[in-house]
């Protein structure tokens, strides 16, 4: 049985050297890694083995947020990712599968964001420091195959306590929330409205999109989790 058993380094023939300086370095910048950057900084001859290194640890920090429930009060918003896709063609007639527009789109990925936060005490606010009366604790992400409410209550339910207290916009898919949690408020809101009444997720939104443009040029469906 060798040291790497049962880690996240399991049969992996790249030197430990490589793991704990890759580790370092991606959690300690601020911003994002691609697995090019990765494998320059290592300098090893192929972008294969570092390119799968950078995806087994995603899924093993993925493994750790899945361990803990989202509690208190809990924003939850859907997004929409950019991501790689190809048109399905008829093989018979050569006809190409028609790009939808909207939701629905075949070029849009459907993220479920979910952040937990704590209310700032009005004796702690301070204008200079806290620009909303909230601070975020946890933010958890999932890719969904569509926003039905059944396939919201389930995500929900796996990652938020039944007694937290959860804010959404009205979209309708969310109106069978309180069949699974105790407290729900619905907001109708407009465009400009939604940063202030959900302004942590809208942020986990933005910034990850933004990491996600400034490191690759697509993103194939299967790696978006990660």
């Amino acid at each position: 049985m060798s040291l790497k058993s049962g880690t996240v380094m399991e049969s992996s023939k790249l030197p430990y050297q490589y793991w704990f300086i890759a580790l370092h370095l991606v959690t300690v910048t601020k911003k994002t890694l691609s697995a090019l950057e990765m494998q320059r900084q290592l300098g090893h001859k192929y972008y294969e083995p570092i390119w799968a290194m950078m995806h087994k640890m995603r899924r093993s920090m993925s493994k750790r947020d899945d361990l803990y429930h989202l509690d208190s009060n809990v924003e939850l918003d859907e997004g929409f990712y950019s991501i790689a896709f190809s048109l399905w063609i008829d093989e018979f007639t050569g006809k190409q599968e028609e790009l939808k527009r909207g939701k629905g789109s075949q070029k849009k990925a459907k993220v479920l964001v979910m952040a937990s936060v704590d209310k700032v005490a009005p004796e702690d606010f301070n204008p200079k420091k806290h620009k909303t009366h909230s601070k975020v604790k946890y933010i958890k992400m999932k890719v969904v195959e569509d926003l039905e409410a059944t396939t919201i209550n389930g995500e929900v339910e796996s990652n938020i306590n039944t007694d937290a207290s959860v804010q959404t916009d009205d979209y309708t898919s969310y109106k069978k929330l309180p069949e699974i949690i105790q407290k729900h408020n619905a907001y109708n809101l407009q465009y400009d409205e939604s940063d202030k009444v959900l302004p942590w997720v809208h942020k986990a939104i933005t910034n990850s999109k933004n990491l996600l443009k400034a490191i690759h040029h697509c993103v194939w469906p299967d790696y978006l989790q990660n």
